[in-house]
């Protein structure tokens, strides 16, 4: 291809920092641009393989993320302790600082770990649709892509190998770090990740000092990290926390984990995870925009469509459906979801959505959910609005 059709190079506003910008380039009109893809979903289904699924903390949805947290809340209990400590935060400069030989060692570390004891040495990847990506030869070359081991490895060599684009007139190529823009690049960093924290978890285990486990959880690249501790062991929390800090300096190598300060109330996806309570860590659901709500009746984060724009009205109840469905799953209890439920009714209500609309999706949610004890009141708060 000519160097018109060249990956193009730009700047990116961050939503939380106008100020700062991160570099995209664009691979829209390069030419393995599918393979990328289809590569990119045959990584994602090893990182899924049961071989591996304990030695990192990869999350592949967010709705995982609250039950993540029980979990290892109760893996801390079942090891004896009763309390744990937490530290949260962003990994950063994964595009920037990485080598491209330490990707290409998580990459084989995966092939290795996820696939060493199966015949089956090929992925099938589906031509176009998303799902369907299986271990295994198939042989309808008209829906599916088959390759080895070997040549997805190869794959990601070319594309580190030849990450070229251009910036108005000057052609460049990026020799450090993930390929800005690749289809395969976001797969890459959740893979450099779980490499890291498989050997993290190896190395605390062993580490005489601490002497304990660390649990966790990773939506790629927001990363919770949970220790237990026994608040009637003089000094053990301390250890915990060393515990924690040394994770923070050295756990993920040559990527920084910038953490949040507090630990008590960690704001993540779409959780609050509160470790207030010894014993018991809860989580509620995050609304992002109710602080600004409260103190300017404006929206920070504009999050649904205006009741008066062209969408169906079953297409806006299907959203607020959803947003209620995902309201349940980032709280770990009902008084969590009941608090939440007024801070909702009063965004949708400042684009005037009328109670009916709102109370439909909510009766719906509560019939399909009979059983569950999280809605208990909740058809009541919208109705009181």
């Amino acid at each position: 291809f000519n160097a018109n059709n060249l990956p193009y190079g730009y700047f990116l506003p961050k939503n939380k920092d106008l100020k700062k910008t991160r570099p995209i380039v664009s691979y829209a009109t390069h030419p393995m641009r599918h393979m990328l893809q289809r590569a990119s979903r045959g990584l994602s289904l090893l990182l899924k393989s049961p071989a591996i699924k304990d030695l990192h903390f990869t999350l592949h949805r967010t709705d995982e993320f609250a039950q993540s947290i029980l979990n290892a809340q109760k893996q801390c209990h079942d090891e004896g302790y009763n309390h744990a400590a937490v530290m949260a935060g962003d990994i950063k400069q994964m595009y920037t600082e990485l080598p491209h030989s330490d990707i290409m060692e998580a990459v084989d570390w995966l092939i290795s770990q996820a696939a060493p004891n199966t015949r089956r040495k090929h992925i099938s990847v589906p031509r176009r649709a998303r799902h369907g990506t299986h271990m295994g030869t198939n042989y309808n070359t008209k829906s599916f892509v088959t390759f080895t081991l070997d040549e997805l490895r190869e794959i990601v060599r070319f594309d580190l190998d030849n990450a070229i684009f251009k910036v108005g007139d000057t052609i460049l190529k990026q020799n450090v770090g993930i390929p800005m823009g690749s289809p395969i690049s976001p797969v890459l960093a959740i893979v450099v990740c779980a490499f890291y924290e498989a050997k993290l978890k190896a190395s605390i285990k062993s580490n005489p000092t601490f002497n304990r486990n660390i649990h966790g959880a990773r939506y790629v690249d927001d990363a919770i990290l949970i220790v237990g501790y026994n608040t009637d062991t003089p000094g053990d929390e301390i250890i915990a926390n060393d515990m924690l800090q040394h994770v923070a300096d050295n756990g993920y190598q040559k990527l920084t984990l910038e953490c949040d300060p507090d630990r008590n109330h960690i704001k993540m996806l779409e959780s609050i995870v509160d470790t207030t309570d010894v014993g018991n860590i809860s989580l509620r659901f995050w609304h992002k925009n109710a602080e600004s709500i409260n103190d300017h009746n404006t929206q920070k984060f504009i999050k649904y469509q205006h009741f008066d724009s062209f969408s169906p009205y079953n297409a806006k109840r299907g959203v607020l459906i959803s947003s209620l469905l995902r309201m349940r799953k980032a709280s770990s209890h009902h008084e969590g979801l009941q608090r939440a439920i007024p801070a909702f009714v009063k965004e949708l209500r400042l684009l005037d959505y009328p109670l009916g609309i709102i109370r439909s999706a909510v009766n719906t949610v509560t019939h399909r959910s009979d059983n569950d004890p999280f809605w208990r009141g909740v058809v009541n708060l919208v109705y009181d609005a």
